[in-house]
């Protein structure tokens, strides 16, 4: 088809009109001189290639729009028609309105044409906000699950806080009611005890040091004796009650079966004896010739806190029988402590669920009647037990 064809003016602007009201644009102003297009505007060549007349054209042309809202296929034909019979050339005017979908959309959006580019805009900004929608749920879940453990250790830590607070104030209580001298008074015979605490429940023993073997001050004929009763040869028990004295002990010389550096260093060990008193009764672990086997055999009869012979009057019965066989032998006293030293283990539970177990070693301090100002007692070891 033949189409007659248009001077095209453009103009851009951006308004906010209602429907069916009309809004004036702008205004085109033209003006035009004669002449060889580009070589008229060199002024060296304009002479000769422009039109020498005064004469000008000025074309004024002022843009009146009146925009109407196309909801449906009926109304994009009737202004298609309207569009003709206004225009003295209106059969150039292209009938798109048949293009437009044979269904009616409720979106008059929708009833617009889209072209294939305009298609793949729209995938791609789908695709790229179905990404962002993975990436953010992504984000959150990492988040939540890291705000959940957060939440879980801080639970933890505060049923430990509690439950560590409670087995202190239990080794409190426990050494109370051992100096309570009335009907509340609690013995050191190992036994446990309850105590209910605050959001917790604590398991409380207390044990009198005096009741053991001192490590530090030990007779050998005591120490031998006592090796032999838990099981150890007499050979093996005779060189480890010289290496025991060897390792506290300041000659430089050992004993008959003992040992100093020379023999540690022989027999390639890279420590050897203090030559001061055991700090601890896992210390007695680095003696030449102790095992792990015989050392949890001697734990619960030795004591680095005393320096007496045990009472026997609060001995357990196995170091009852070991006195009395090193006294056959030749044993001297060396008197019992005027206070006794105290181990107390409290071991807590918290509601939470949180889990600690306080150890204290105590020495009573027999002068702080006698003496003003003095301390009750001194605490000699005050740590969080593992085992």
């Amino acid at each position: 088809m033949h189409r007659q064809p248009f001077s095209k003016r453009r103009v851009t602007s951006r308004v906010v009109v209602q429907d069916g009201r009309t809004v004036g644009l702008a205004g085109l102003v033209s003006k035009s001189n004669g002449g060889v297009p580009w070589f008229k505007h060199i002024p060296s060549l304009s002479f000769f290639v422009s039109q020498q007349n005064n004469q000008r054209t000025k074309t004024e042309l002022a843009v009146l729009i009146t925009p109407h809202v196309i909801a449906d296929q009926r109304d994009a034909r009737t202004f298609t028609e309207d569009l003709r019979e206004q225009l003295p050339s209106g059969a150039a005017v292209p009938d798109e309105s048949t293009n437009l979908p044979a269904t009616r959309s409720p979106d008059p959006m929708l009833n617009l044409r889209t072209t294939p580019g305009t298609v793949r805009q729209r995938g791609f900004a789908l695709l790229i906000v179905l990404w962002s929608m993975a990436l953010l749920a992504l984000i959150g879940t990492r988040i939540t699950a890291a705000g959940h453990a957060e939440v879980q250790l801080a639970a933890n830590l505060r049923a430990n806080a509690i439950a560590e607070a409670a087995a202190d104030g239990a080794v409190f209580e426990a050494l109370f009611h051992f100096m309570d001298g009335s009907a509340g008074h609690w013995p050191a015979d190992g036994l446990a005890r309850r105590v209910a605490m605050p959001q917790a429940q604590v398991a409380v023993t207390l044990v009198n040091e005096s009741s053991k073997i001192s490590l530090n001050n030990g007779q050998p004929p005591l120490l031998r004796a006592l090796l032999q009763a838990v099981g150890v040869n007499r050979d093996l028990a005779t060189a480890l009650t010289d290496q025991i004295v060897d390792w506290r002990s300041r000659p430089l010389r050992p004993q008959l079966g003992g040992a100093k550096w020379a023999q540690y260093k022989a027999a390639g060990r890279d420590w050897g004896p203090p030559n001061q008193p055991f700090r601890t009764v896992d210390e007695l672990g680095m003696v030449l010739s102790m095992t792990p086997e015989i050392l949890d055999r001697l734990r619960p009869y030795l004591s680095p806190y005393t320096y007496s012979t045990p009472n026997p009057d609060v001995a357990l019965p196995l170091i009852r029988g070991v006195m009395a066989e090193a006294t056959a032998r030749g044993l001297a006293s060396l008197g019992f402590d005027a206070e006794p030293t105290l181990t107390i283990t409290a071991s807590a539970v918290s509601a939470g669920g949180g889990r600690f177990t306080r150890r204290a070693v105590i020495q009573l301090n027999p002068s702080a009647g006698a003496v003003p100002d003095l301390p009750r007692f001194y605490v000699l070891r005050w740590d969080q037990a593992t085992e």
